[in-house]
């Protein structure tokens, strides 16, 4: 009797089931609360696969499910990667440096990590670290009192390690992604804070919709796409590979504002976003269910 009870503990707590899926709230804060550095996908994919049934990689990481046969064909797309770091340098006192991955990064991105806790991805285990804070009485006054705005070549991540081998000794490799501790906080009535919460709540609205998909003429593409901070690679595979499309729905994709032949009629569906590109940036959750709404509409061909 116990065993079965704590087995249904488990199937109902699991985060690849259908309880957890049910709320497209709750599905929000959980892709919030992951990491995928543009490059290093492979953990979100994994988790996106168990949520989309009959999912599946294709040959640059994204991931695909498709819905209906035929013709025409349409996509439907939210990119699943970040902007983030990798380890570019260990230091003989055990400190990490770190290069920047991504484009169109704000400049007060940096900013943003300074004192901050962080993950060192890549390695058997997650390795946390913490972003080193710069000193306050070796810059102020520099450069005739002006202030340089504090970038990635000031920033240090400190393991807790003292020494390059010790360093090592905990998995750490040169360009292992590292990305700020995610911590999706909830709060008033319906908000929901979080690095990404809007990209990533709209991805959620997206999966909400594939599931309880209405009923299409032709076939759609489903796709969760990597790379879109890295020169678009996926969503140039997923057209290389799938495409043309009749027309395509881009969800909480911030780029390319042109997109070239192949991809037909293009759509954009997002969720506004307060203090956006900070660690507080908050979506209304409330917006999700209109913007499930409107994707499947879009599905159904009436928008």
């Amino acid at each position: 009797m116990i065993n079965s009870i704590l087995l249904s503990l488990n199937i109902l707590l699991a985060p690849s089931g259908l309880h957890a899926i049910q709320d497209v709230s709750s599905l929000a804060a959980r892709l919030t609360g992951m990491t995928a550095v543009s490059g290093f996908e492979q953990a979100m994919s994994d988790s996106l696969i168990q949520l989309l049934p009959g999912a599946q990689r294709d040959r640059a990481g994204n991931v695909i499910a498709i819905l209906g046969d035929g013709q025409p064909v349409r996509a439907a797309v939210c990119p699943m990667d970040e902007p983030g770091y990798v380890v570019g340098g260990i230091q003989e006192e055990g400190y990490v440096t770190l290069r920047r991955v991504g484009s169109g990064i704000p400049p007060y991105f940096d900013q943003g990590h300074a004192g901050h806790r962080v993950t060192i991805w890549g390695g058997s285990a997650p390795v946390p670290a913490v972003v080193s804070i710069p000193s306050t009485h070796l810059r102020r006054g520099r450069s005739g009192g002006s202030e340089s705005m504090f970038d990635v070549d000031e920033m240090y991540l400190d393991l807790g390690a003292t020494s390059p081998d010790d360093v090592g000794s905990r998995g750490v490799r040169l360009l292992n992604p590292v990305a700020l501790e995610k911590q999706p906080h909830r709060y008033g009535e319906s908000l929901l804070s979080g690095l990404h919460a809007g990209q990533r709540s709209a991805c959620a609205a997206l999966i909400a919709a594939h599931r309880d998909a209405p009923r299409l003429t032709g076939s759609l593409v489903v796709a969760f796409t990597v790379e879109s901070r890295i020169g678009h690679r996926g969503v140039y595979t997923l057209l290389n590979g799938y495409g043309p499309f009749e027309s395509t729905l881009l969800v909480a994709y911030h780029g390319p504002r042109q997109m070239e032949d192949g991809f037909g009629d293009v759509v954009r569906m997002g969720v506004e976003t307060r203090y956006t590109g900070w660690q507080v940036e908050t979506v209304d959750l409330t917006e999700l269910q209109p913007l499930v709404r409107s994707i499947r509409e879009w599905m159904r061909g009436t928008q």
